[in-house]
């Protein structure tokens, strides 16, 4: 969904998956995160493979993380 869909819908919280058809999750999560409208959302991404591979994978999305379980 494109950032301005989801700036419209104003959802208090987003759930992404890593793994995606289309691409990668990290790529919406770094769209959401640079909009002024949806910086502030907070963002799940979800992942069945281990941290290091989400960190060689989403570089870039490391900069908008928050918290890691």
């Amino acid at each position: 969904m494109p950032v301005p869909e989801i700036a419209e819908l104003k959802p208090d919280l987003i759930i992404v998956n890593f793994w995606m058809p289309e691409g990668y999750g990290s790529e919406i999560c770094n769209d959401l995160k640079i909009d002024e409208s949806t910086k502030n959302i907070p963002i799940i991404l979800l992942s069945s493979v281990n941290k290091s591979v989400l960190i060689d994978n989403a570089k870039l999305i490391m900069l908008f993380i928050n918290h890691s379980l």
